[in-house]
């Protein structure tokens, strides 16, 4: 029962960090779309202001999303493609 408890508890703690990790990128993409591009902490003797890099070279946002999105593409037909090879390969050996 301890094993089971402590798998439980593992699952829940992963859920919750889930959970939070999404609810900080919520707050950012929304800070982002109200235009707050800037954070500033202000301590006793020590401020930090947090800003958007600006793109080298001028381009597209939106072109480099695009090449980011198409290099993970071709990345995960690349691992599946691996996957179904090595499983066509292991289904012919026998265990005993």
């Amino acid at each position: 029962m301890n094993a089971a408890e402590g798998m439980g508890n593992m699952v829940q703690d992963v859920g919750n960090g889930a959970m939070n990790a999404f609810e900080d990128m919520g707050n950012g993409i929304q800070d982002f779309f109200d235009g707050d591009n800037t954070d500033t902490t202000t301590g006793n003797t020590y401020t930090a202001t947090r800003t958007s890099a600006d793109m080298v070279g001028g381009g597209s946002s939106m072109a480099n999303t695009a090449w980011v999105w198409l290099i993970l593409g071709v990345t995960g037909i690349i691992i599946i493609a691996l996957t179904l090879y090595y499983v066509s390969q292991d289904t012919g050996s026998t265990r005993r």
